[in-house]
């Protein structure tokens, strides 16, 4: 697990969730899984669910292709990290390289000033502050696509 935002946003893995003990009253937390869709596998997978006021799980499938994610998730995403302005925020997927660092930056340059705001420079930044982000894939593919249109 990597702080990225001192004492406010954090970057990891499904590991790094399960190995921690948190205090659920100064957490929250992102979980983007693939287990989830098997878990929920009767909504549609493209969907957030969520199971309480501190737990926002997205079951978005690690694939290459891009149409696999959408707006509309990513945006709930980022609400629900404003709505927890108050507590620390943990966003993870199961090994922490594509899925969740994509979606943390896109965030970090779309709803702060801690990244630049084109994509390209949002992502250099990013990788030189977590370098185990892997720049490839369907989620990556996605948000490069839709850069412009991300609120």
């Amino acid at each position: 697990m990597q702080e990225i935002i001192k004492n406010k946003i954090f970057l990891g893995s499904k590991k790094d969730y399960l190995e921690n003990e948190f205090n659920e009253s100064e957490w929250a937390f992102v979980h983007i899984g693939k287990e989830l869709f098997n878990k929920f596998k009767e909504s549609d997978h493209k969907g957030v669910l969520y199971t309480n006021k501190n737990h926002l799980y997205l079951s978005w499938l690690d694939v290459p292709e891009k149409s696999e994610f959408d707006k509309a998730s990513l945006e709930a995403v980022f609400n629900f990290i404003d709505s927890h302005k108050n507590l620390k925020v943990l966003v993870h997927c199961d090994y922490g390289q594509s899925r969740s660092p994509a979606i943390l930056m896109a965030y970090l340059s779309k709803r702060t000033e801690f990244l630049p705001k084109t994509f390209y420079k949002a992502v250099t930044k990013f990788k030189e502050i977590y370098p185990d982000y892997f720049f490839t894939g369907g989620i990556t593919l996605f948000i490069k696509s839709f850069w412009n249109d991300i609120a």
